[in-house]
């Protein structure tokens, strides 16, 4: 075949015939014909620490897990040779940072975090975040963990977060970094502490392991991605982004086996698929969006265990996110459902909520009157959902203070609803 070839290139090309230059060209078009492409191998240091299922060196010290699995089949069609780092969270976090690993798998998305590391686009796994109890120890809601001793990986997203809520609806507890998700577990098993905190995927899969029992407790929807330090390794992450876009368009593709392999068909099956929908939002607004399939299934049926462990998960995210959160009629202004931190921030009991109008918590006040209200109602019936500063008032006390809205138009059960975000502003804010 090359011989075919060359007397081609013969006939078509004469060679100079001083010159060794002809030469070289000659013998580069024959290697180009006879090897094949070979793509230019490239290595690729990945940290590594212990959060199984998801990512962990398992008894023969060699990388396993959703994440390695993942990665490894990119790294098969990319030609990236893989070389694994094992270190402890916060360890890894620094290397990343100082460009001494090129790659983080399973790292949660956050706004700080973007400021110092680099993120692709598509989520390589949603999770969320739940505490897990020792069996002695009885917690159902947030309110629960007052004075409780709550374990949490250092420098993860749960304490993050758990700090965050707390906060916002001043309780005090005992928070315990840890230097790994084992080590909060055990320190629950051996009464060391009364809660763990960890994502659900680490949770469900190691809870039993260690005698700890889960609770409604479920906050913090999360998206996992690969990162790499910041303005680094750009051509890496758009590569992961390529395959996992194409990989999560097809049902039976390689990422859903994957997925399948590794277990969380036993989460999907006790959480409802309303939840991975409401976890792929954005932040709070997102998150909440969502909830109005799970309210109205709350509404309508109450009649399975399963179902009713859904509710209770789903309301522990609804009752922990910082946002107070209403759903009313339509066209009566009657509020249907309220979560705690509406509650708080306007003074009052769920049941004094529940028994008002939406327009009864407005100041009433020139932009903030009916009439004003009215007309950003129909704004989000012709236009869809809207954001807007707001003025409105403590049931208690009457107070008036600026919030930002969020409005947009659902169903519970055959009821036309809207449902309502609101955020406390300052002044300042309204302002800008």
């Amino acid at each position: 075949m090359i011989s075919i070839r060359l007397a081609a290139f013969s006939r078509t090309v004469s060679p100079p015939p001083k010159s060794p230059g002809w030469l070289i060209a000659l013998l580069a078009l024959l290697c180009s014909l006879a090897m094949p492409n070979i793509a230019q191998a490239r290595d690729v240091l990945v940290g590594i620490y212990d959060n199984k299922p998801k990512i962990f060196l398992d008894t023969n010290e060699q990388a396993a897990g959703i994440f390695v699995d993942i990665l490894r089949n990119i790294a098969e069609k990319e030609s990236w040779k893989l070389k694994y780092v094992p270190c402890n969270w916060r360890d890894c976090l620094t290397q990343l940072q100082a460009g001494q690993i090129d790659l983080m798998p399973d790292m949660a998305y956050s706004e700080e975090r973007e400021k110092i590391f680099a993120f692709h686009a598509t989520p390589a796994l949603f999770s969320w975040s739940q505490a897990y109890r020792h069996p002695d120890v009885s917690v159902v809601s947030i309110i629960d963990l007052k004075d409780k001793k709550i374990a949490v990986l250092a420098g993860s997203v749960q304490e993050i977060g758990i700090k965050e809520i707390l906060g916002n609806f001043g309780i005090k507890a005992d928070i315990m970094p840890t230097r790994s998700l084992d080590e909060a577990f055990v320190m629950v098993e051996r009464h060391k502490a009364d809660i763990a905190l960890a994502n659900h995927h680490f949770g469900d899969f190691h809870a039993q392991n260690y005698k700890l029992k889960d609770t409604p407790i479920v906050f913090q929807p999360a998206k996992l991605f690969f990162a790499s330090g910041k303005d680094r390794n750009k051509d890496l992450l758009e590569t992961i982004d390529k395959h996992l876009r194409a990989w999560q368009g097809e049902s039976n593709s390689l990422y859903f086996e994957i997925i399948r392999q590794w277990g969380p068909a036993k989460s999907t099956e006790r959480i409802p698929g309303e939840l991975w929908w409401l976890l792929a939002g954005l932040g709070a607004i997102g998150l909440i969006a969502s909830l109005s399939t799970f309210l109205a299934r709350q509404h309508a049926s109450r009649q399975t265990e399963a179902l009713r462990e859904s509710e209770a998960r789903l309301r522990g995210i609804f009752d922990s996110v910082s946002e107070a959160i209403l759903i009313h009629e339509l066209h009566t202004g009657r509020i249907l459902q309220v979560n705690k931190r509406m509650c708080k921030m306007f003074g009052c009991t769920e049941a004094e909520a529940l028994s008002h109008s939406i327009d009864q918590f407005a100041s009433g006040i020139a932009p903030y009157s009916a009439d004003d209200a009215e007309r950003w109602l129909k704004k989000v019936i012709t236009d869809g959902p809207q954001l807007f500063n707001w003025q409105v008032k403590r049931l208690d006390n009457g107070n008036l203070f600026p919030v930002e809205v969020s409005l947009r138009s659902t169903r519970l059960g055959r009821e036309n609803c809207i449902l309502a975000v609101v955020r406390k502003t300052s002044i300042h804010d309204q302002l800008a």
